[in-house]
This record gives C-alpha cells, sequence and structure tokens, in this order.
C-alpha cells in the first residue's frame, strides 16, 4: 500500500469520525444518564422559587427526581410573562436555526407518589427560545398531565399560554418513554411515545414551527425537563421521575460514525501487513 493511500484512508477515517462526533447533537445539548450525583454542569437549573423546589439524584437510584412541595407551583403567575414557580432544568442554549436532532426521556409520574398520579399535574420534556417575547420564553411542552380530579392521563403539546392542546392523546399508564425529532430545515417537531423499552414507537404528531407563539422560534433554543402543579385542585405536592435523558444521533451521523471506524480498520489492518 502506497504511503499516499495510507494516508488518504486514515484523512478519510479522521474526518469521518470528526463529522460523526462533531454532528451527533448541536453544540450545548448533553445527555445523562442520572446514574449518580452530582449533576452534570451542563445543565442549568433555573428554580425561581424561594420556598423549597428541588431536585435529587438519590430520592431513587438511578433517577433524577423533581419535587413540586407546594399546592401550586404553575409555570407562569397570572399571565404568560408573570415566571411562577415550576421547576425547568435546561441545557445549554444552542444555536438557532436548531439543526437536526432527536431527544428521549422516560418519565415516572407515579412511583415516587403512592403509585398515583397526582391531580393537576404536569411533566415532561420542555423547549424555550430566547427569542420569544415573553419574560420567560417557554415554547411548548411535551408530557404527561393529570387534569384535575378527572382520572385521564394526556399526553399532550401545549404552546406557550394558549391552554390549548396542539396533540394529545390519552394513556393508560403512569409511566412512558418520550422521543422528540427537530428537523431544523423543515422546522418541525414530532413526537413519539411508548410504553416499555421494548416497544415500537407511537407517533403523536407533528408540530410546524409556525404555531408557535410569536409564529416560530426566534432566538437560541433550550431544551430540557420540567414539572408543574396548577389550578385550584392541585396537589399538596407531587414527584416527577425522570431515569435518563439522551440525544440520539441521525441516521447519517452514524453512517459517518461507521465509515470513520471502518477507515482506521483499515488502516491498522494495512499497516500490519
Amino acid at each position: 500500500m502506497s504511503r499516499f493511500l495510507k494516508q488518504s484512508v486514515l484523512l478519510t477515517a479522521v474526518v469521518g469520525l470528526l463529522l460523526a462526533l462533531g454532528g451527533t447533537a448541536p453544540a450545548g445539548i448533553i445527555s445523562d444518564d442520572f446514574s449518580a450525583p452530582p449533576l452534570d454542569l451542563g445543565w442549568t437549573w433555573d428554580n425561581p422559587s424561594p420556598d423549597g423546589n428541588t431536585y435529587s439524584l438519590t430520592a431513587r437510584s438511578g433517577w433524577l427526581q423533581i419535587s413540586l412541595v407546594d399546592g401550586r407551583q404553575d409555570t407562569w403567575t397570572g399571565s404568560t410573562t408573570g415566571r411562577g414557580k415550576a421547576p425547568f432544568m435546561l441545557t445549554d442554549t444552542v444555536g438557532y436555526p436548531a439543526p437536526n436532532f432527536s431527544v428521549e426521556t422516560r418519565v415516572d409520574m407515579a412511583t415516587s407518589n403512592g403509585g398515583v398520579i397526582p391531580g393537576a399535574f404536569i411533566a415532561g420534556l420542555l423547549v424555550t427560545d430566547t427569542g420569544n417575547s415573553s419574560e420567560y420564553p417557554f415554547e411548548f411542552s411535551y408530557g404527561y398531565s393529570q387534569h384535575g380530579s378527572q382520572p385521564i392521563t394526556y399526553l399532550d403539546v401545549q404552546a406557550c399560554g394558549t391552554g390549548t392542546a396542539l396533540l394529545r392523546t390519552t394513556l393508560s399508564y403512569a409511566s412512558a418513554y418520550l422521543k422528540m425529532d427537530r428537523d431544523g430545515t423543515a422546522g418541525t417537531w414530532t413526537m413519539s411515545y411508548k410504553q416499555n423499552a421494548g416497544d415500537s414507537w407511537n407517533l403523536l404528531g407533528a408540530i410546524n414551527d409556525s404555531q408557535l407563539p410569536g409564529g416560530g422560534i426566534n432566538g437560541a433554543v433550550e431544551l430540557g425537563m420540567w414539572a408543574k402543579t396548577y389550578g385550584g385542585v392541585a396537589s399538596s405536592g407531587a414527584n416527577a421521575d425522570f431515569d435518563f435523558y439522551y440525544v440520539v444521533p441521525e441516521p447519517g451521523t452514524l453512517a459517518l460514525l461507521a465509515t470513520g471506524l471502518i477507515g482506521l480498520l483499515c488502516y491498522a489492518w494495512r499497516k500490519r501487513k
């Protein structure tokens, strides 16, 4: 094998690996299995309440627990511009327009609440936008909600301050895997869910940036997890448990990674010969 060809193979391998590793997710987005404290430094804990909102990595082994100890810890106080006490846990800001990526989590709303989902309680994924005109730029949530005293558990997507579900379905189980696929080119967010790890994903639906407050994403995007209680029948306390938060590579990224590894293996094999 000529020296030039060897260098070409090695360069191809290195470039493939760098592109794969660099393209796994937007800069600033982290993955976490919440296996042990302390919390990864890449997270931003937005906790405006002075009276006990907290999280724990030890209350339930291997899970992140967001606790709401008050009777009402809503996103806003009276309007979409008055930040309430609901805690947000966000990844560092990523640039807009957001590239393609997929975020997954598993949320359990019953195990740490005596096996029952508390009334007026929501937990799941959250997307914020610094370009939103709200004081706190909450764009939309995607997760479980137990509405008041109704024995109905919803999985829904709600835009900032609208009170109207853009997507919704009812579920019969209190723990679910949630997935959110971002297509930054098309400006869409596609939501899927399943009950068990080995199940196929169920499509909840997709929303466009144009459906969001202000007509779309207008600034830097932050992603993460949240929980809140709300309304006159809000719980006296509630816990939301998150098993993990993973950023999944795009299919093209996996192909680049495979190309890089194959190139390095070929180079190593040729060098031994």
